[in-house]
């Protein structure tokens, strides 16, 4: 029989165990150096907590245990000026996932900010966190799929805080963290959908000072981009997990809700009603193609250096397919073919997560790409897209013929960009990274067989010039 689960919050006295847990567990689990706390730091967080330094704040050191074994273990701030809890981290050993030890890790950092807001006679209104953003690319590999660790912070309640967070140098040998995405759950506000901003500029400012030794936190870069940006709007927005990644909890029961269905194979009973999505949405000979096309994709999935994909939406609530999405992935840039949504799907909130889900899929290819092409025939379709965070490039780009159309191409079209992810503002796209995706593009979508020597590639290339430079946008 399997014993119970153990919560031990340590002590300054707990130094042998402290050092025990961080060498053998804690630095396997933060492998990235920028992103670790030094075990020194840690040690004398403690020692100032129990001489009474933090005040109305508090930290927490707390290990989860099954006898002599560490099973995971979380560190917690509270901080009384926003009336929150921040977790530093939160893990469960990998062989001992799956069996709700960081869920009681996580019960337990809630119960302790209770007891920590109860001495100021409050309930704490939020708990926040850091996560690896999924979307983000990192030097070093991380410990889990980072998809798998949103899709668990979903299931615990969280959301992700939809600002510019960067995490600031931990010491002078470390560097900013940029890949870092801020979570957050409600316990007692009322918050569902946003949180005020002036909220989240407290909790970063307080976790600066008390937790990264930051005195003033106006005076740090990185704080101070975030705080202008954040001065600017009244709330930042609380998007659940799943959401975030393109993805539904079973929870989603919305007509909005979605699932995408991958084709292989035109027998598919999908393929079918996806082929009618889009022959009702893509009606000009310029931009469409015959639906051999799609098969042909579908046969050649498996060559080295790109994937194809062809996937049909279905609407959960009716089990109707009332989409489709066609994309490829390259190794420096992904290309989107056709996204279509109607029925129930369309207007309904659909486009953001679908793009979130396909950002996703590229990302799974394994191919080194971390952003993507998409065309627009018209300036109102670009539109719908740049609020989606795709930038027009100023490139001068004319579509090449379109294999298996029934008319020719040559059509000037608008080429965007996006970059996977959050999106701030305009992103540095090299001439180099173009060009080689439009290549790309080129060789395996429109099966160019010289891309270089194609007029489109360098009418392109005359018009950005060489080097490395950063791509002429418009304005969004």
């Amino acid at each position: 029989m399997t014993s119970a689960v153990q919560m031990r919050e340590l002590t300054a006295a707990d130094g042998v165990l402290l050092e025990r847990f961080y060498t053998e567990i804690y630095e396997r689990e933060f492998p990235d150096p920028d992103e670790r706390e030094s075990l020194a730091n840690i040690a004398s967080y403690l020692a100032l907590r129990d001489e009474g330094w933090y005040g109305l704040n508090n930290y927490h050191v707390v290990l989860a245990c099954r006898g002599e074994e560490v099973l995971g273990g979380c560190i917690l701030d509270y901080l009384e000026l926003p009336n929150a809890g921040v977790l530093e981290f939160l893990f469960t050993v990998a062989g001992a996932r799956g069996q709700g030890v960081g869920r009681a890790l996580l019960a337990e950092a809630e119960r302790l900010a209770k007891a920590d807001a109860s001495r100021t006679g409050r309930a704490p209104e939020w708990i926040a966190a850091e996560m690896n953003d999924p979307f983000e690319a990192t030097e070093v590999p991380d410990n889990m799929d980072p998809f798998v660790r949103a899709r668990i912070w979903h299931r615990w309640g969280f959301g992700a805080l939809d600002c510019p967070y960067v995490q600031p140098a931990l010491s002078a040998e470390q560097r900013p963290a940029e890949g870092l995405l801020l979570i957050a759950k409600p316990i007692s506000a009322g918050w569902r959908d946003a949180v005020p901003s002036l909220q989240v500029r407290r909790l970063v400012a307080e976790y600066l000072r008390w937790a990264m030794r930051v005195d003033e936190p106006e005076a740090n870069p990185q704080y101070r981009a975030l705080a202008d940006w954040l001065d600017r709007r009244a709330t930042v927005d609380l998007t659940p997990l799943a959401r975030y990644i393109g993805e539904w909890g079973a929870d989603e029961s919305s007509v909005h809700a979605f699932d995408v269905i991958e084709l292989r194979d035109a027998s598919q009973p999908e393929f079918a009603a996806a082929i009618d999505v889009y022959r009702r949405a893509f009606d000009s000979p310029s931009t469409a193609v015959e639906p051999a096309s799609f098969v042909r994709g579908l046969r050649r999935y498996a060559e080295p250096g790109y994937r194809y994909h062809l996937w049909a939406v279905r609407g959960r609530s009716d089990g109707i397919v009332a989409g489709m999405a066609s994309f490829f992935g390259f190794a420096v840039l992904g290309f989107g073919g056709y996204v279509v949504l109607e029925g129930t799907l369309r207007g309904a909130g659909c486009l953001r997560p679908l793009l979130a889900k396909m950002e996703q899929q590229l990302i799974e290819d394994a191919l080194g790409m971390q952003g993507w092409l998409i065309e627009c025939e018209s300036e109102s379709t670009a539109e719908v897209f740049r609020r989606c965070g795709f930038f027009a490039l100023d490139v001068g780009y004319v579509q090449p013929d379109l294999p298996g159309s029934a008319d020719g191409g040559t059509s000037p079209l608008i080429l965007m960009h996006k970059r996977f992810g959050r999106v701030y503002g305009p992103p540095r796209l090299t001439s180099i990274e173009l060009l080689a995706g439009l290549g790309e593009v080129l060789r395996h979508v429109y099966r160019v067989d010289a891309p270089q020597m194609h007029p489109t590639l360098r009418m392109v290339a005359a018009r950005i010039g060489d080097g490395v430079v950063t791509v002429k946008l418009r304005s969004p």
